[in-house]
């Protein structure tokens, strides 16, 4: 076969597989055009997750008539000029193929106006045919419409995930907007219904506070660090959100990337603060001159390279170490009865200058687990010989181990009839039963996952007038960000199966006035984004009812380090 030059279709539909991954991909370009051209106000509308509408609405500068068709013209762009604009990149846009590259693989509708012009103008293509502009009545800003995505690359259609997943996907690229630009207001409406609104505002810790609830802002310490360079603001979490996998977000130069050595750097600051497997929750802005850092190495701008990857490393570790040592976050743990704090253990100098302000985390709270009325458990007037407690405030990461193998063990209680069964609690991490001569040994956590699990199993599988609830003397309010809501709105029918009485209030909000008995103990407020943020990591959590009583389990669960007072 002779070599020939690909048609301008072909060469666009390539184009499109590296810019357009799925209907997430459009979101950004185009949001990213729209704070291009100076709005202060965008609304992101879709359905059925993107793929069979997207809309952007922006009230930024417009696009003039006789620039449209260029608009979605391979490499027409008004954001560079030469080489040198290309090495010191101001804009999130600047490549020229993002329209072009979308409108081969769609139907899109292009509607803008300029302050001065007397109308708007309205340019459609379909599927890479272009057709004339016309008049079209409209107040000032763009819209841009895309429907019907891969409809002329059914292989491409395939391979996207459910409307539900991909809508996920879109909430995510839509909370990095907000917290990259507090200035500007952002509605999010899904399905015709708004999902996320958050109004323009002067600072980013007002813009957090409207992105994640007063009690997540109230467990983050702020970050400042200023060199001629480099600067770094932002925020990062306390220990106790350090379980929260989602809510890791970075910006350089307003742009959302996914950098490793910043990841690197703020775990390194941590050092063994963190339980294994831990992540800890930061929001951080990096700001660096333009050409110090190359926007232009991935192919849809997620990576960036910084020109001294060690300078940047240094300086976030520092930042980050320096607001963690002014606070007292470092674990208690208790030894042989004795409290002992950061001062009482040896430890390296090095160490030791490192964390020199770091004292104590505080008391694990006390919850219950449920059992038999009146069996004893281990006081600190009943150690002898040694048996004090050790204590940690992290929680253990989840195994489900002990949940996978309910058919082939019963619970210890089932073994034995009435009060022959003795359970003690020692070290606040295991639980010992006796049976006569017998003594059997389970880890409190994966005892009380067990019973959870089944008590969950049991109220989904009957009706819900069976499930002993437990209504709330005060109502607690649980705020969510995005993605947490877009999972709770398929998985509502689990939580009302299980006894919660849910509510659905403004702004991504969920008033609880009821919950199961087997969790009247819990922190609902931190229970229930937890158990939303690990079921988002699956594509429907709904298709698989016995996982998503499991994770619910071991998340309700008491864990190592929990004192069990009855």
């Amino acid at each position: 076969m002779p070599i020939k030059i690909l048609p301008d279709t072909i060469v666009n539909q390539i184009a499109a597989g590296e810019v357009v991954e799925r209907p997430s991909s459009i979101v950004k370009e185009l949001v990213e055009n729209s704070i291009d051209a100076q709005s202060d106000a965008i609304t992101i509308e879709i359905e059925d997750g993107g793929i069979e509408k997207i809309k952007i609405v922006d009230n930024g500068i417009g696009i003039p008539k006789d620039e449209l068709n260029l608009a979605v013209t391979r490499h027409a762009t008004s954001k560079i000029t030469s080489m040198q604009d290309l090495e010191k990149i101001g804009s999130l846009g600047f490549r020229g193929e993002a329209l072009a590259s979308i409108s081969s693989v769609s139907n899109v509708s292009i509607q803008s106006r300029q302050k001065d012009a007397e109308f708007g103008h309205e340019i459609v293509v379909d599927f890479g045919e272009v057709n004339e502009p016309s008049k079209k009545g409209m107040t000032t800003g763009t819209i841009i419409s895309v429907s019907n995505l891969f409809k002329n690359l059914p292989v491409r259609k395939k391979f996207l995930k459910t409307a539900a997943t991909e809508a996920k996907y879109i909430s995510e690229v839509i909370t990095s907007f907000a917290l990259a630009n507090p200035a500007i207001s952002f509605t999010y409406i899904k399905n015709g219904k708004e999902s996320f609104r958050v109004e323009k505002v002067t600072s980013i810790s007002e813009r957090i506070h409207q992105v994640w609830s007063t009690d997540i802002f109230n467990d983050l310490l702020e970050v400042f660090y200023e060199h001629p360079h480099l600067s770094i603001k932002g925020y990062v979490g306390k220990l106790e959100l350090s379980g929260r996998k989602a809510e890791q977000w970075m910006f350089v130069n307003s742009r959302w990337v996914d950098d490793r050595t910043v990841h690197a750097a703020v775990r390194e600051a941590y050092g063994g603060l963190l339980p294994p497997k831990g992540r800890p929750f930061f929001v951080l802005y990096i700001d660096t001159p333009p050409h110090m850092v190359d926007v232009n190495v991935h192919p849809r701008k997620e990576e960036v390279r910084f020109a001294s990857q060690s300078f940047v490393y240094t300086s976030v570790k520092n930042a980050v170490r320096e607001v963690l040592g002014k606070v007292d976050i470092t674990p208690k743990v208790t030894v042989f009865g004795n409290e002992v704090g950061s001062d009482d253990i040896p430890v390296s100098s090095q160490r030791a200058t490192q964390y020199s302000n770091w004292s104590d985390h505080g008391d694990t709270s006390s919850v219950n687990i449920p059992g038999r009325g009146g069996t004893p458990f281990i006081t600190k007037s009943d150690k002898q010989g040694g048996y004090g407690k050790s204590q940690q405030t992290y929680s253990q990461q989840p195994s489900y181990g002990f949940i996978q193998d309910r058919e082939a063990s019963a619970l210890p209680w089932e073994e034995v009839a009435g009060d022959e069964v003795m359970p003690y609690q020692i070290f606040d991490n295991v639980y010992i039963f006796t049976f006569g001569e017998k003594i059997t040994i389970y880890d409190q956590h994966a005892l009380h996952e067990r019973i959870l699990y089944e008590r969950f199993k049991t109220a989904f599988e009957n009706n819900v007038e069976n499930v002993e609830v437990q209504s709330l003397l005060i109502q607690q309010s649980v705020t969510l960000n995005p993605q947490e809501w877009e999972t709770y709105q398929e998985s509502r029918d689990i939580f009302s199966a299980l006894g919660f009485d849910i509510t659905d209030k403004e702004n991504n909000v969920l008033q609880v006035q009821a919950v199961p008995v087997s969790l009247k103990d819990s922190r609902i407020r931190d229970l229930i984004p937890t158990v939303l943020d690990e079921w988002g990591e699956h594509e429907n959590i709904t298709a698989d009812k016995d996982l998503a009583l499991s994770y619910m389990a071991c998340r309700s669960a008491v864990k190592a380090g929990d004192r069990l007072t009855r």
